[in-house]
Formats: structure tokens, sequence, C-alpha cells
């Protein structure tokens, strides 16, 4: 009884405190992996030629939902982690590869899928 009126009135300070905030729980490496890359500044040297401004706004919506494969990424590396970030919108398919970097994301490959 003491300990279900305390957790709950906990609950709602809790949530008094947190509202209107810009709180986040991340948890999961794929959500911790997306938070860290989207707080970075995204650079497209490579794609530079090719890329348009509405490529580059596709990119970022693949990268802020997507999903990264841990088996095709490579995590251990000492200066820039490489992800393979997948993601499906309007009915297709894309994949973004991006190395994560301190300071910045630099974007090497973006295509379509299927």
């Amino acid at each position: 009884m003491f300990f279900s009126s305390g957790f709950i009135i906990g609950l709602l300070m809790l949530s008094f405190f947190l509202a209107g905030k810009r709180t986040s729980c991340s948890y999961l490496p794929n959500d911790r992996v997306i938070k860290n890359i989207n707080t970075k500044k995204i650079i497209y040297a490579k794609l530079s030629d090719t890329i348009t401004s509405l490529d580059s706004i596709l990119i970022k919506k693949i990268i802020s939902n997507g999903r990264v494969d841990f088996s095709k990424s490579k995590t251990k590396l000492d200066s820039c982690n490489y992800y393979h970030i997948e993601n499906k919108i309007d009915g297709k398919k894309y994949m973004v590869l991006v190395n994560n970097c301190d300071d910045y994301v630099l974007v090497n490959k973006f295509r379509k899928l299927n």
C-alpha cells in the first residue's frame, strides 16, 4: 500500500519535472548510434558532384529513422566508425554508408536498394 502510493507520487513528480523538456531514453545500440550521428554535422564530400538538395533531405530522413546493420558495420575502428544504415521510405528501401567521426559524419555511399 505505502509502496504503490509512493511509486505513483514519484511518477507524477517525474512527469511534472520532465514535461516540456526534450529528453529521450536511448538504451538500445541502434538508438544510441542514430542519436549520436544526428547531433553532428553531415558532410557529403564524396557525393558532392552527384547529390542534390532533395537527396540530402532524403539522406537525413534515412539516417534519422533508419536501422543500423551492425553485421555490415565496423565499430572497432580507431578514428571514425563505419555504419551501414538502411531505411524504407515511401515503399522504397535505401542504404547509406557513413563514417561517424568525433566532430562530423561523412556520407560515403547512398543508393536505392530495390
